[in-house]
């Protein structure tokens, strides 16, 4: 044989280098499939949790619904805040005294001189 024609890998090496980056890719493709699953485990795993406090919600406002909305509610809030009256009531409304002047609301007057913007800052730094 002439040293032209003798290849310089054998069968047998081109097998291993193939098979080699075969494997490889194919481990690089595992890899990735891997990480995706554990992404989508991730979202999972929030989605279920975000979905059992939406539903805990859901079960709160529906048991406040029914509260509100009951004939013993609704009549409660006429009575109590809505200024309404039953059929019977005699309805009280405070009127001031007969002559009676009412008493003046103070305003609060400042004291001292107004202060300049560094005081006012050097007091919330230095706490005086």
């Amino acid at each position: 044989m002439s040293p032209m024609s003798r290849s310089r890998f054998s069968i047998r090496q081109v097998f291993f280098a193939v098979a080699a980056v075969i494997i490889f890719l194919l481990l690089a493709d595992f890899n990735n499939r891997w990480n995706e699953k554990q992404r989508l485990t991730l979202q999972h795993e929030q989605a279920v949790a975000e979905l059992a406090a939406l539903r805990a919600t859901q079960i709160a406002l529906e048991a406040r619904i029914e509260q509100v909305s009951s004939d013993a509610a609704v009549e409660a809030w006429a009575y109590e805040q809505g200024g309404l009256v039953r059929p019977g009531d005699v309805v009280i409304v405070p009127q001031p005294a007969p002559g009676g002047v009412p008493a003046p609301t103070p305003t609060p007057q400042p004291h001292g001189e107004p202060r300049s913007n560094w005081e006012i800052w050097w007091s919330m730094f230095f706490d005086e």
